[in-house]
């Protein structure tokens, strides 16, 4: 794995880490309102929680599947650079064998 692949690794995770973060806190904090509007009791926060938990793990699968599409891209340009790169080296040691 290349330099770049373990840093958009680690962005990635941050990046999973920090949306969960926010939407089972959101989902919880606004639960903890209804429940304190409505006079009720911790019905609405532990819904909040459920649902902020959900929308942090649909929002992670995201990142997930876009970071490993543009991981792959990337794989697929450096494979194809490195072919193209061998195949000048041999063109050119072809000429020059035929040079001397």
């Amino acid at each position: 794995m290349s330099d770049i692949g373990k840093g958009a690794y680690l962005a990635l995770f941050s990046q999973i880490g920090i949306s969960l973060l926010i939407a089972n806190l959101g989902g919880a904090l606004l639960g903890h309102w209804i429940d304190g509007q409505l006079n009720s009791g911790p019905i609405f926060l532990i819904l909040g929680f459920i649902g902020g938990f959900t929308a942090g793990a649909v929002v992670a699968a995201r990142l997930v599947q876009r970071t490993l599409r543009h991981l792959d891209a990337l794989d697929v340009a450096t494979k194809a650079a490195k072919r193209e790169r061998e195949a000048r080296e041999r063109d050119a040691a072809r000429l020059k064998g035929r040079v001397e």
